[in-house]
């Protein structure tokens, strides 16, 4: 089955990223799949269920063969979001994706509303621009009509109607959730749940603390604590002192903006706003259990690993990442990731876009001097007559939905 797709696809190098071929890829992904940890499907399975019965187009069966973190909360205001989820959902069967909501709403990926025209639409107020996504309130009735007074009919429709199931959510969150079950199906007929990464990785933390492994001996252990420091101290995703990153976790001050954390002798202080944060283990699961603190990404894509999930990420992931694993080798941990890493971008480009479709320039066109959405919409037809139902995606989904990680809710 491998070596047939293999063929049909040519084996296609993946510059600066282990030059993986389709086949390696392919490959790579069934031994994910058969180590997955249990526990780590229970999660992803009991927090999808829970968005399951929200969403306007509920999911039919779980499938996460992989575990998609490349993309941030909110809708898709970048070509790659659309690239990646289309590609992994038309190969592999995906639709359980895992976005970070540790971001701040107006950060580089505009997660607090909507770029349409080249312009910015915003759905949250100026008060809560510098609020995490993890911690932002959920829209009110009069944030959505002064948002569809100003954007432009078929946008409104795809995104706010109807609104009532909206309005009765109880953050920002999970209405991102809800707008892109929205916008995907209506757009491209794709049924997918873009999951908070934070809300599984709190889970599995927890978790850590109750069995007194890696992070509860962060916690409890101040010797370790500085080992820990220094050995990812620099490393992209991690930390490097009071200049970039957060250690550990990621919170929010009284006005829900995302703060930052440093760590100074027992305490996190706050690296870019006024905060401090008692390092013992009940400040730290009653701030979890509250939602005012939540995993940083070391802490979220650490506990995937140990759970053994293969990560797919964004353009730089696939560097960080494995300077991670390495430092995590360093300190004894077994982590069986010395080629496992992928870039979303990367790949499935080259899985989807470059091969089954073989006219990745024209994709390139709809996109050029317009926005996303834009250019979405006035070329949705031309954009599904370029992802054929083709026999090679058929026998893809076949191949890694049946034996893997199609879990039926």
């Amino acid at each position: 089955m491998l070596d047939s797709i293999s063929k049909m696809l040519g084996n296609i190098d993946i510059p600066r990223f282990f030059n993986y071929s389709i086949d390696k890829f392919l490959q790579a992904q069934v031994k994910s799949n058969f180590c997955i940890s249990t526990e780590l499907k229970e999660v992803i399975t009991k927090e999808a269920t829970y968005y399951n019965q929200i969403i306007d187009y509920p999911l039919e069966s779980y499938c996460f063969p992989v575990i998609e973190t490349a993309c941030h909360l909110g809708l898709p205001n970048e070509p790659e979001d659309i690239s990646c989820i289309l590609s992994l959902n038309k190969t592999l069967g995906v639709n359980i994706f895992l976005h970070t909501a540790n971001i701040r709403a107006n950060g580089a990926g505009y997660s607090r509303g909507l770029i349409y025209r080249k312009q910015k639409f915003p759905f949250l107020k100026n008060d809560f621009e510098q609020n995490g996504v993890c911690f932002a309130p959920p829209l009110e009735l009069k944030d959505i009509k002064r948002v569809i007074s100003r954007i432009p009919n078929p946008v409104t429709e795809i995104l706010f109607e109807p609104v009532n199931n909206l309005l009765s959510l109880p953050s920002y969150q999970d209405q991102l959730v809800v707008l892109n079950n929205r916008l995907y199906w209506r757009l491209f007929g794709v049924k997918i749940i873009t999951l908070p990464l934070e809300k599984v990785s709190t889970t599995l933390l927890i978790l850590d603390f109750k069995r007194e492994e890696f992070f509860h001996r962060i916690i409890v252990d101040q010797e370790y604590r500085q080992l820990i420091y220094e050995t990812f101290n620099g490393i992209q995703g991690c930390w490097s002192g009071n200049l970039k990153g957060s250690f550990i976790f990621t919170s929010k001050n009284e006005k829900n903006d995302l703060v930052n954390l440093n760590l100074i002798g027992d305490k996190l202080i706050g690296r870019d706003r006024p905060l401090e944060i008692n390092l013992n283990l009940y400040e730290i699961q009653e701030r979890l259990n509250l939602n005012q603190l939540v995993p940083s990404t070391f802490t979220s894509l650490s506990l995937l690993l140990f759970n053994n999930a293969q990560l797919f990420g964004g353009y730089f992931q696939i560097d960080y990442l494995a300077e991670i694993i390495s430092r995590f080798k360093s300190l004894g941990f077994n982590l069986d990731y010395d080629q496992n890493c992928f870039s979303s971008g990367y790949v499935t480009d080259s899985l989807i876009f470059d091969k089954v479709i073989e006219s990745k320039p024209e994709i390139d066109s709809i996109f050029s001097n317009t926005t996303l959405l834009e250019g979405l919409l006035n070329n949705f037809e031309n954009l599904k007559k370029l992802i054929p139902n083709s026999v090679i995606v058929k026998e893809a989904q076949l191949y890694f939905k049946a034996p893997l990680s199609n879990i039926t809710s």
